[in-house]
């Protein structure tokens, strides 16, 4: 026990304690909260909770693998029974056991085990083809509405005539059968999005009393990490799972919510007491990050929102440098100065090379420093995504593994019907879809139904017929190949498909085939981690990646990433860039709750700093095609000036 409780401060040990009933943890920047949450798991394993009765939820994959290695570190082998997940892989998994209990829809398909999940590209895809099919222009601005409101919908729990009021009071009543052709086709796909994972699971949960229950004697113990970023639906979804016991231990801080655009709700945190008049509350008050200096600027700049709880955050770390604000005279000067001292930096630090960051408010301000960082010779890395999943040769290889476990899914099966080339162009996929549209069901039954038909042209009908049969054979495969990778090997050979990418004229195909057989290699390493693994147990781990899993802010000298990319990390230097009017504050917000959001947002990135902070801004700046001339970010003006070292830079270029 006395182990358990050791190298913890105060705070910590009384969160460690707090077992029964809610909890609040009030987590300040860089106060040790992963620490606090995997104490108290090993706590609860060593008081005789079984672990199999604790569910501890997070955001990222990496932050659940990392809580998942300390606590194997601290109680062993028996930490693999904790549930320790994401909320979308609690929900995919809670839903791929139970979603057949789940009671249909009036107008549209029971869903069924073995379903697809939608990535962002998926969606797009699918939702430009309702809009077309309702009838309205097809262009960038439609589907942003289209998205927007999607999304609106699902984490709120509305069905269409409930959106169609909220549309119709927008001006925008158009979208209401846009919404209500994407759900329909969603069922008839049996796929799901990210946001149906959760909303549908909170359904089945609300509904089902029997599924309800299992869950709630299940886990005696749940608990939540980053608390100001969950929305209502995975708020209500924790709460139905704590039941009656009340055991919800969660940790955040609202000074950190920054998704709002996610959906995100800091009245989650804010409210928590009202929820739960009974709730203990702890604070997290020291850091362990940064210096003096760099938490003393950022707790200056964050106390002037009135949205928030107070908090009195202190660092026992040495005082270090003032926090340096440099005005620029423009873009590329901006950009020039942050390399020349990345370059003292690196000089200057001797064999210990440190970790360096410019953070930014849009992707749009990364190429300026892209190019002086290739003009400096200085490596990076851009954290901007999935790359390797987003390729067209993996995605083709996923699709195919997606059909193959979900022959309804349309998306997959539009994707791989002529790849490799079959023959099946793009008229007789306005067939197919045409006939799937007039019989009801998906593209793949329409493809059987076309097979049978005597309307169909003997051409296209032995093409389809050849599609057809390949996908039978990959869904047996899909049941009966032991391994992921053992299923995409026979895929692979079944579709030629590597054969096609070495033959291709196409530029860079040798690449492209490479990237395909370190799908499979990821498929390998996947099953090593998780012994027993399905196709479709790959098929959704890959689905529920996140654009940060796979980053490591030690491996690079230098890191470019936007601001929301950085939360969770922390760098031995940062600089921020573009801390103007415009930018930060961002020109679109207007709201008093926006206008803190973007503060806290600021806060955020001044916090990732351990050892130096660095923020600039341009007096003019070239962006989006339009120069505008800018002031400082407001955002300086609530910081006493005492704690800023100012000076300014005018660069090589020519004004």
């Amino acid at each position: 026990m006395m182990d358990i409780l050791k190298g913890l401060n105060p705070g910590q040990v009384e969160a460690v304690l707090q077992t029964d009933g809610p909890v609040l943890v009030l987590a300040g920047a860089g106060s040790g909260k992963t620490k606090a949450i995997v104490h108290r798991i090993a706590y609860l394993i060593d008081g005789g909770i079984s672990p199999h009765h604790i569910l501890a939820v997070t955001f990222t994959n990496k932050a659940a693998g990392e809580m998942k290695n300390r606590t194997m570190n601290m109680v062993g082998p028996v930490a693999e029974a904790v549930w320790l997940c994401t909320f979308h892989s609690l929900c995919a998994r809670i839903l791929r056991v139970h979603i057949e209990k789940l009671e249909p829809i009036a107008g549209r398909e029971r869903y069924k085990s073995g379903f697809s999940i939608y990535d962002d590209e998926d969606r797009k895809k699918l939702l430009s083809n309702c809009i077309k099919e309702v009838g309205l222009e097809h262009n960038a601005e439609s589907l942003k509405i289209a998205r927007r409101w999607v999304s609106y919908a699902k984490l709120r729990g509305l069905e269409v005539p409930e959106l169609a009021v909220k549309l119709t009071r927008e001006g925008q009543s158009r979208f209401a059968a846009v919404y209500e052709q994407y759900l329909v086709r969603m069922a008839a796909s049996n796929a799901l999005d990210f946001d149906d994972l959760l909303g549908l699971a909170l359904r089945l949960l609300t509904e089902n009393e029997e599924v309800r229950n299992s869950y709630q004697t299940r886990f005696e113990y749940c608990m939540v990490d980053e608390f100001q970023d969950t929305n209502r639906v995975q708020y209500e979804l924790m709460k139905i799972i704590a039941g009656e016991r009340k055991n919800l231990f969660v940790v955040g801080d609202d000074d950190q919510s920054i998704y709002a655009f996610r959906g995100a709700d800091v009245r989650n945190i804010l409210d928590f007491e009202k929820d739960f008049p009974e709730a203990k509350v702890v604070h997290l008050d020291q850091n362990y990050r940064s210096t003096k200096s760099i938490l003393s600027t950022a707790c200056c700049l964050i106390a002037k929102n009135k949205a928030r709880k107070e908090k009195q955050l202190f660092t026992e770390n040495m005082e270090g440098t003032r926090v340096e604000f440099c005005t620029c005279a423009t873009e590329v000067a901006e950009a020039e100065f942050v390399c020349s001292e990345v370059e003292r930096t690196r000089r200057e630090s001797g064999a210990s090379v440190p970790s360096i960051a410019v953070f930014y408010r849009t992707n749009a301000q990364s190429r300026v420093v892209e190019d002086a960082l290739l003009k400096c010779h200085i490596p990076y890395t851009i954290v901007r995504g999935l790359r390797f999943y987003e390729r067209k040769e993996v995605k083709d290889a996923i699709s195919y593994l997606k059909a193959s476990i979900n022959p309804d899914d349309d998306i997959a099966i539009e994707r791989v019907i002529n790849v490799p080339p079959r023959g099946i162009g793009k008229v007789s996929i306005e067939k197919i879809a045409a006939e799937a549209n007039r019989a009801g069901c998906s593209f793949y039954a329409a493809i059987g139904r076309m097979i049978e038909s005597d309307d169909i042209k003997p051409a296209l009908k032995n093409k389809l017929a050849s599609f057809f049969s390949l996908m039978e054979t990959l869904k047996k495969a899909a049941r009966t190949c032991r391994t992921p990778s053992g299923f995409l090997d026979h895929m692979l050979r079944e579709t030629n498909y590597i054969q096609y990418l070495i033959e291709s004229n196409e530029s860079g195909e040798m690449t492209r085939a490479e990237n395909v057989k370190e799908l499979v290699t990821v498929a390998k390493t996947f099953e090593m981690k998780f012994p027993g693994s399905s196709p479709e147990d790959f098929a959704h781990h890959v689905a529920l990646l996140s654009d940060i899993d796979d980053f490591d802010e030690s491996e690079s000298p230098v890191s470019l990433l936007t601001l929301h990319s950085a939360k969770g990390l922390e760098f031995d230097v940062v600089f921020l860039i573009g801390v103007e009017m415009g930018l930060l504050p961002h020109y679109s917000v207007r709201q008093r709750e926006h206008v803190e959001e973007e503060r806290r947002l600021l806060y955020v990135g001044m916090t990732r700093a351990k050892k130096r902070l660095v923020l600039t801004r341009a007096y003019r700046r070239l962006l989006f095609g339009r120069t505008t001339c800018n002031q400082e970010s407001p955002f300086m003006y609530d910081v006493s000036p005492d704690l800023i070292s100012k000076k300014a830079f005018y660069g090589s270029e020519i004004l």
